[in-house]
């Protein structure tokens, strides 16, 4: 329900810097951000083959439909299609086991290490990404990881982590040419903090903002009566917000409330009793309270294009031999014969 307020749950469940990147996401330092980077895209995207002929239900009717025949034998598109993903997943699939056994290689040459701790730390602010624990392990079931096969894909991340993060320089001059051109993205707006319970009724909004006023508890009403599944959990707390992202019957009474306060607002999704627990005014950025960010933030980017030289470097220098590929004399014997019938 949140997200509907705000038209988007970034921002709400997630602190961020006035730059836009999410802090508490990522390790600190050089390596902050990369491991995040690698593990989150497959644990988040789903990992899941489309067919590529069909996704309606129209379509998929069509999935006995005749692709070819052979002296009379038909050859069916789903077969066809059956056929597609299991040579493009077994390719995949090697590929991918080549590249790990060559970095696997590469950072056993080079003695590296990662400690329990550093993968433990890593393990725990990827679970942050995920309102619980239950929706943590789905998303492992999904991409069929067991946790120990997470582990072990953190473990080599901070290998690599460790390994180039020694070369990783940033400046204070570059620091300062950084926030310079884009000073602008790092001017904190007004924003407010708030909680909020929101419930169907007018009604049952009277009611609760009645029992607060005697002194119930906030956090414990909401968590029992919120209808945002995302809040209600902490309470109903909310992330600072500026103004233009909250519902517009929201935003005006969280705005105009005085800190401390409680009121009750109607939006488009039921009403919200609303308790402003901060009110910030406009701010200009400035160097010393931003620099730590942004160092940070140089510092991954320069990680990243280290890591993907060295990745380049390593495939440049590598003897591969990958047996299910046919060797190209045979592929372009095999096209002159295709091309003879």
């Amino acid at each position: 329900m949140t997200d509907k307020l705000q038209g988007s749950t970034e921002g709400l469940t997630n602190t961020q810097t006035p730059g836009g990147e999410v802090k508490g996401k990522g390790r600190r330092g050089p390596s902050g951000g990369m491991i995040l980077s690698y593990v989150l895209a497959v644990m988040l995207a789903g990992a899941l083959i489309q067919p590529p002929f069909a996704s309606s239900a129209e379509e998929k009717a069509g999935d006995s439909a005749t692709v070819a025949t052979v002296n009379g034998v038909a050859i069916k598109k789903q077969d066809l299609y059956n056929k597609l993903v299991e040579q493009e997943s077994t390719k995949s699939l090697l590929n991918n086991m080549i590249s790990e056994e060559l970095i696997r290689q590469e950072l056993e040459g080079a003695g590296v290490t990662a400690s329990e701790e550093e993968i433990n730390a890593e393990l725990d602010k990827i679970k942050q990404n995920f309102p619980t624990e239950e929706e943590f392990q789905m998303a492992l079931d999904q991409n069929n990881l067991t946790l120990e096969a997470l582990k072990e894909q953190i473990e080599t991340q901070v290998k690599i982590d460790n390994l180039l993060s020694a070369k990783v320089q940033v400046t204070d001059a570059q620091v300062q040419e950084h926030f310079e051109a884009n000073k602008s993205s790092y001017d904190l707006p007004e924003r407010v903090k708030a909680s909020h319970i929101l419930v169907e009724t007018r009604e049952q909004a009277d009611d609760l903002l009645a029992q607060l006023e005697g002194g119930a508890d906030f956090a414990a009403l909401a968590a029992k009566h919120s209808l945002d599944q995302n809040s209600a959990p902490q309470g109903g707390e909310l992330d600072y917000f500026p103004r233009g992202v909250m519902d517009p019957g929201f935003e005006e009474m969280a705005f105009n409330l005085p800190v401390g306060s409680m009121d009750i607002a109607e939006s488009s999704y039921g009403f919200h009793i609303i308790h402003v627990t901060d009110h910030q005014q406009p701010k200009e950025a400035t160097l010393e309270d931003n620099k730590d960010q942004i160092r940070e933030q140089l510092e991954m980017e320069q990680l990243s294009v280290l890591t993907n030289e060295w990745y380049m470097n390593l495939q440049a220098n590598a003897k591969v031999v990958n047996h299910l590929e046919p060797a190209e004399g045979a592929a372009a014997g095999e096209g002159e014969a295709e091309a003879a019938h």
